[in-house]
């Protein structure tokens, strides 16, 4: 085997070595045999042209779930938080028509019909005092419970130490006219955009859209497709969710099928 193509995985695994193309990432899968497990201590940063893509990462990390385990979603308005905890729940319960519907009124779901751990999905767009944030009894969920939060900033210094920060960016800056990142694909589609050759055009005249973009009655609604790329960047705390992250490279190298999920950097730090 090519000393360069262990050498390869093991920058891109353990020393923040960037991979530009799904290319790159296949020609680790080979060398990841000889490359012990790594420990991601900063995080790793990821392209996600899709929903579709935004899923399977989600998918990822709902495996092996534990009492304690904690996902904070950061992000914009659109940005794609609630694309990824439905896809979360829809994989714990096994069944890809779960409706799942954003809390954002309630700001908590609880989903347990699946067995323990059960999920509590928090959605805290809507939180205005600390009154709301002591009815949720947010130390038992830390404990008891897998977290799901949105819109996480605004706890404001309570979050547990030992998380996962995943933050979602839509990436605005592709240009117009670029075929696709690095030449992968189409390029991203708008809200409200026909596809190419597309003779009709439909008017949304009244949205069911809530505050993050999404629909809010659990139910599939094709408005547009929205294939604009986002880039999401893992951040673990504590060394929990290193080994939890290092786990998920793993996966996302050696799949034949990511949905184009693109690993674009890992950090083992110093």
């Amino acid at each position: 085997m090519s000393r360069s193509i262990v050498a390869q995985a093991h920058h891109v695994l353990t020393r923040g070595y960037h991979l530009r193309t799904s290319v790159s990432q296949r020609l680790c899968v080979r060398a990841l045999s000889k490359v012990e497990a790594p420990i991601v201590k900063r995080g790793a940063t990821f392209y996600a042209p899709s929903e579709e893509s935004l899923g399977y990462l989600a998918s990822l990390l709902a495996q092996n779930l534990s009492p304690g385990d904690c996902y904070c979603l950061h992000g914009d308005v659109g940005a794609g938080k609630s694309v990824f905890s439905r896809a979360f729940i829809r994989e714990v319960a096994q069944d890809d028509y779960l409706p799942v519907p954003s809390p954002t009124y309630l700001l908590q779901n609880v989903y347990d019909d699946h067995g323990d751990p059960p999920i509590h999905h928090f959605d805290l767009y809507r939180l205005t005092s600390n009154t709301d944030l002591g009815r949720l009894s947010l130390a038992e969920s830390w404990q008891k419970a897998v977290s799901l939060v949105e819109w996480a900033d605004r706890l404001e210094g309570r979050m547990p130490e030992q998380r996962l920060s995943i933050h979602i960016k839509v990436m605005d800056d592709l240009s117009e006219g670029q075929d696709g990142l690095f030449g992968m694909g189409p390029r991203p589609m708008q809200p409200g955009q026909q596809p190419a050759g597309s003779s009709t055009s439909q008017t949304a005249t009244q949205s069911p859209l809530d505050e993050e973009g999404t629909i809010d009655l659990g139910e599939e609604v094709d408005l547009y497709t929205d294939r604009r790329w986002r880039q999401v960047v893992l951040e673990p705390h504590g060394p929990h969710w290193q080994a939890r992250v290092a786990d998920v490279l793993h996966h996302v190298i050696s799949d034949d099928s990511t949905r184009g999920l693109i690993l674009v950097a890992a950090d083992g730090g110093s």
